[in-house]
């Protein structure tokens, strides 16, 4: 996925940047094959779409937070 970080007496994490082709359930999957699992009580948008940025708990594995595009005619023309 990438370089795991930790800052000072900070938990491990690691970015993963991608193209998110669709969001199902609490998996997200990415153009390249790539398939992340969300945390306990996370939640993507079901039209959630484009290039995406996951921040992963290097520990347990699973996203803690994503940035994507938001829902236009110009990310997501299918919902315009």
């Amino acid at each position: 996925i990438g370089l795991v970080q930790k800052a000072d007496g900070a938990k491990r994490t690691a970015l993963y940047q991608g193209e998110l082709t669709r969001a199902q359930g609490e998996r997200l999957y990415f153009q390249d094959g790539t398939v992340l699992r969300l945390g306990p009580g996370l939640r993507m948008p079901d039209d959630a779409r484009g290039l995406t940025t996951a921040h992963i708990d290097a520990e347990r594995g699973v996203v803690e937070g994503a940035v994507f595009p938001p829902a236009t005619p110009t990310t997501r023309p299918e919902n315009s």
